[in-house]
């Protein structure tokens, strides 16, 4: 927690010294977050038209596939 306040310290005092107002601050904070834009990520497996990259939840169709007796291997984009 002492980390977190004196970084919060070094931020009030960085504003202060460049003369910021915290409309600009937050100004500066959400046009920065809207510029970042993730990549989505290259689909690895697919069956039926259907996709997935391999990451987050496995999709139902995936999972359908597996409980079927199918392998993950199957599903691999060559």
């Amino acid at each position: 927690m002492a980390n977190r306040n004196s970084a919060l310290k070094g931020v009030v005092e960085t504003v202060r010294d460049y003369g910021f107002t915290w409309e600009e601050v937050q100004e500066g904070i959400s046009s920065l977050s809207s510029k970042v834009k993730k990549e989505k990520a290259p689909a690895r497996y697919r069956k039926d038209g259907m996709e997935w990259s391999g990451k987050g939840r496995k999709p139902l169709w995936v999972i359908e596939h597996l409980n079927a007796g199918g392998s993950i291997e199957d599903l691999t984009i060559q």
